[in-house]
């Protein structure tokens, strides 16, 4: 039997679990810089971190309306080159994790002055290839669905397709 008020529950917890899952990020980053799936912390405790953490953003942006944080025009920019980003950045992490090693810290002062500089550049170049890959190859193959007629199969429903989803609409279109 399932109680009917865990959805309220669920959703009135998530921001906690957010703000605690991202700070509890920000520290393990600090203390492992490289995220190595090495580190023995990273495979014990930091996926399972990251996964709650993204599940509770997930629940907050599924609210009905969405938040209007998660609706800002520069996240759906990144979300056009998301693809590109999430492709490239293990290159982009493994070549700085060989730069990084090359200059270790002399101070702990100096050491967190590096993970933050690790991270900026990090982000900034993943970013930075995530839009090359979309310029270069994603939008030419884009451009190419014009080419091609899609249609739904005749004899197929449409909730077969496109399954109910807790807060959202299954969509429909009518020819």
């Amino acid at each position: 039997v399932q109680d009917p008020t865990w959805p309220r529950r669920l959703h009135r917890l998530a921001p906690r679990g957010l703000a605690l899952g991202a700070a509890a990020m920000v520290a393990m980053f600090f203390r492992y810089p490289l995220f190595a799936p090495s580190e023995w912390f990273v495979v014990t405790y930091g996926h399972s971190i990251l996964a709650l953490t993204f599940g509770c953003l997930v629940v907050i942006a599924l609210r009905d309306p969405a938040p209007t944080w998660l609706c800002a025009p520069w996240l759906r920019m990144l979300g056009k080159y998301s693809y590109g980003i999430y492709g490239w950045h293990w290159f982009v992490r493994e070549i700085m994790g060989v730069v990084y090693a090359w200059y270790p810290a002399s101070s702990p002062a100096g050491g967190a002055a590096a993970v933050v500089v690790f991270f900026v550049v990090g982000l900034l170049l993943s970013v930075t290839c995530g839009w090359v890959s979309y310029v270069v190859l994603e939008g030419p193959f884009l451009k190419l669905k014009r080419l091609f007629r899609y249609e739904r199969s005749a004899g197929v429903p449409t909730k077969a397709i496109e399954p109910d989803v807790v807060g959202m609409t299954p969509r429909v279109e009518v020819s």
